[in-house]
């Protein structure tokens, strides 16, 4: 999402930059047709609707490359704000193949990299994600995280079950009633074998983390062993192992040190008591009275 803002930043600028040429820098109507839509998307709401016309009237227009180029970006960058991400992709798509070079060639590039390997159930799993991901209200209202937990048993293995997994379980990590179900949620997608990503490394930590806070140390060490990419998250349950096992060490020698002084004491109190008691005055083992 970050990335989607900086773009449409990048966009923003680019597009104020052709509404500031001269009114004779190539085919007028699309640069103004760009600069109209970029002043749309400008306004408190965005007049998205508005935008849409006035870049399609641009790439209508028979502008220059560099011009057709940042139009079909515009519009990839609003249809992927809408969460149609067939459409994005094709206007993505056009864009760099209006200019293959620029930086609106370059944002769309990154665009496709990111879209087009979450494609997986026609991009409704991706949908359902980034509807609650992308919107702070949603993201916020546990019903919605719970619906969409549930919504990712269905979705088809990939990329976007695991990071709705992943959102699932951090997002859940922030009420410590629901730890367990966290615990749960992350620990799916790091055993995913079909998805092994930056986000799964970075779950990794916060289910160990998470099973440390749970004092399930022995838990931690499985995942750690079955999934060593993350070596600060090894370290730790390395060095907690460590500790324990010292401490184990230091309770079974302390156990063993009172037991052999007990049993020293054992002995001496059974030596005494079968060796006969002693006259106090003549040193001569003292009679004993007849039973």
């Amino acid at each position: 999402m970050r990335s989607l803002l900086t773009a449409a930043a990048i966009c923003l600028s680019t597009g104020a930059a052709l509404a500031a040429r001269p009114a004779g820098f190539g085919p007028d109507a699309a640069a103004q047709a760009v600069a109209d839509g970029v002043s749309a998307l400008s306004e408190t709401p965005p007049k998205r609707e508005g935008a849409r016309r006035a870049f399609e009237r641009a790439i209508a227009g028979g502008g220059d490359a560099a011009t057709a180029s940042l139009a079909y970006l515009q519009l990839g960058m609003l249809d992927e704000a809408e969460l149609n991400f067939p459409a994005a992709l094709a206007h993505y798509r056009a864009c760099v193949e209006a200019k293959s070079s620029g930086r609106s060639a370059h944002i769309a590039r990154g665009r496709i990299a990111w879209i087009d390997p979450r494609s997986e159930g026609g991009f409704a799993p991706l949908v359902a994600l980034q509807r609650v991901r992308s919107d702070p209200a949603l993201r916020d209202d546990p019903k919605m995280v719970d619906r969409l937990a549930l919504e990712a048993e269905s979705f088809p293995p990939g990329l976007v079950r695991s990071e709705a997994r992943i959102f699932v379980g951090e997002t859940w990590l922030k009420d410590r009633a629901r730890r367990g179900d966290a615990i749960a949620e992350l620990r799916k997608a790091v055993d995913d074998p079909s998805v092994r990503t930056t986000n799964v490394r970075f779950a990794a930590r916060d289910l160990v983390e998470a099973l440390l806070a749970d004092k399930r140390l022995d838990e931690a060490a499985s995942v750690v062993g079955a999934h060593p990419f993350d070596p600060k998250a090894t370290e730790e349950v390395q060095r907690l192992l460590r500790r324990r096992s010292f401490r184990r060490a230091a309770s079974v020698g302390l156990l063993a040190a009172l037991a052999v002084l007990v049993a020293a004491r054992l002995r001496k109190s059974r030596r005494r008591a079968a060796t006969p008691a002693r006259d106090s005055a003549t040193g001569k083992p003292a009679p004993t009275l007849p039973s």
